[in-house]
């Protein structure tokens, strides 16, 4: 652990406020009192003749995108599928399609296929070739991966019928 000492002197002959934000705690002393914020938080210092007041940082806004796979319902045991996830919203940063890829079944074999830039500008962010091993039913279950702390992805449940 770095710790940095940064030293400010204000001088507050003048009824101002000054802000302080800051993406690691720190501690604010004055001659009137001292405070520590906690990470991340931003300080007001409101005059000369008042203590320093701590703010909460606003609440993170949580982006969650709602995925949807494209795929025909049932296939026959000699076939072979595309299976497509879409995003029916624009996403800023879009991470690589093995970031999307599911567990795979054991009985099936999923392999990635190529995503074209015009399908990418489409909201396409991965394309499976499915090949079923056995008859059955084939099921990806539901699940949520995130980007970031801020960033979530949630893809449906896919179930595919598999005749022989």
């Amino acid at each position: 652990m770095i710790t940095v000492n940064i030293k400010y002197l204000l001088n507050m002959n003048f009824n101002i406020k000054i802000i302080f934000i800051s993406f690691a705690f720190f501690f604010i002393f004055s001659p009137n009192a001292h405070t520590q914020s906690n990470w991340p938080m931003a300080t007001e210092i409101p005059s000369r003749d008042e203590p320093p007041v701590l703010h909460a940082p606003p609440e993170k806004r949580i982006v969650t995108h709602a995925l949807v796979w494209e795929a025909s319902p049932e296939m026959t045991l000699k076939n072979r599928q595309i299976l497509t996830l879409r995003a029916n919203t624009p996403i800023d940063r879009l991470p690589p399609p093995s970031f999307f890829m599911p567990k795979i079944p054991q009985n099936a074999i999923l392999a990635p296929a190529p995503v074209t830039t015009r399908e990418k500008s489409l909201g396409v962010v991965l394309k499976l070739t499915f090949i079923p091993l056995c008859a059955g039913s084939f099921i990806l279950p539901e699940y949520t991966l995130s980007q970031d702390e801020n960033t979530r992805f949630q893809i449906p449940a896919l179930q595919i019928t598999v005749k022989e």
